[in-house]
């Protein structure tokens, strides 16, 4: 018996394997894509409720290292908030 490749279909302690794992970080991925390209800025209270992640700062992070224009801001608002959106194209 490979115990190596037997590891890898074990459950993890919340009942989902490394692979179901690996696939809804993608799909939060990409679902904080469709949003933000749809306009408009959003916190990530916001983002995390429209994925039903709970990690968007995390992702936001993945997008922007793989070169999506993802631009951030505090509000002057009080409690202060960080706000996402894509930056606009810039190429004619």
């Amino acid at each position: 018996m490979d115990t190596k490749s037997s590891a890898a279909a074990l459950p993890k302690k919340n009942g989902s394997t490394k692979s179901e794992n690996k696939d809804s970080r993608y799909a939060v991925r990409r679902q904080i894509m469709q949003l933000l390209s749809g306009g408009g800025s959003f916190t990530v209270v916001q983002i995390n409720r429209h994925t039903g992640g709970s990690d968007a700062r995390k992702r936001i992070s993945e997008l922007r290292y793989g070169g999506v224009p993802i631009v951030d801001a505090w509000t002057d608002e009080t409690p202060r908030r960080k706000i996402y959106w894509l930056a606009p194209d810039n190429q004619g």
